[in-house]
């Protein structure tokens, strides 16, 4: 008895020591409250003890209790194996972060599963740094557009949304004129600049929902979903009159620039369009 008593009080010196947040639920009471946590969880989440123990682990989620994590954290308990969950979890000062937890249970003398320690892990900038990777994959570094193959994947995903719900679909490419000989005059960062310029024609010109991508050097594209051939020539002529408008400012001088474009029908509902 006195040697148990020792272990357990190692145990909990152990838990106090480590410097990773973890709390010790009883699962087997009513809510399943926390019955221990550590330093490191009350300067990770900024609870002090005395307002964790005796609660359930939902309130680190405050309001927003709509989450898949929370559902299968709670059948993992129910089935007494571990799990690890990302959950939105929200600090004392109200700041969201994504929580990794993982969850281990603790058999007792008997096998039976009472208690769980939750270890938490704070993956916000993990997540945002992979979402920057996968935006970076796809975004034209010069124009901020989509690049060529963001962009061929969402004409494949607008094409089928166009068949089936019989909305017709355009595509303008778009060419700008004698864009070597500008790289050739006036140097590559003129011609990067002119590029932009162009870019800002395209964002300033088409709606919110128009997909606009730069698909090779001087090669731009704009995906008009629920746009019939007619309305799509609108947009063109109106392009082309913005941009032949616009000017880049080259030292004492200002670039101008024409462009070619094209027009192609990628769904043709024209008939049952309003």
């Amino acid at each position: 008895m006195q040697r148990n008593a020792r272990s357990y009080h190692l145990l909990g010196r152990a838990f106090d020591a480590i410097n990773v947040p973890m709390v010790l639920v009883d699962v087997g009471r009513t809510d399943q409250p926390v019955i221990g946590c550590n330093p490191a969880f009350c300067r990770f989440t900024g609870f002090a003890e005395n307002t964790v123990i005796g609660r359930n682990c939902r309130f680190l989620q405050g309001d927003d209790r709509d989450q898949a994590g929370r559902r299968d954290l709670a059948t993992a308990i129910g089935d007494r194996r571990e799990a690890r969950v990302v959950l939105r979890n929200y600090r004392a000062d109200g700041t969201m972060f994504l929580n990794e937890i993982s969850l281990v249970p603790l058999a007792g003398d008997n096998g039976e599963i009472r208690h769980y320690v939750g270890v938490l892990r704070d993956i916000s900038e993990q997540v945002a740094f992979e979402e920057q990777l996968r935006e970076l994959a796809s975004t034209d570094p010069l124009t901020g557009l989509h690049n060529r193959r963001r962009f061929e994947s969402l004409v494949e995903r607008e094409m089928r949304r166009a068949h089936r719900y019989s909305h017709p679909l355009v595509l303008l490419m778009f060419d700008l004129d004698h864009f070597k000989a500008i790289n050739d005059d006036h140097g590559h960062a003129s011609g990067d600049a002119v590029l932009r310029t162009f870019a800002a024609c395209l964002r300033d010109g088409l709606r919110e929902q128009d997909i606009m991508a730069r698909v090779g050097g001087e090669e731009f594209a704009a995906l008009l979903p629920e746009t019939d051939a007619a309305a799509g020539t609108e947009v063109a002529e109106r392009l082309r009159a913005a941009v032949a408008a616009a000017t880049t400012p080259c030292g004492t001088a200002e670039l101008r620039v024409t462009m070619s474009i094209g027009l192609t029908r990628l769904a043709d509902h024209d008939d049952g369009y309003a």
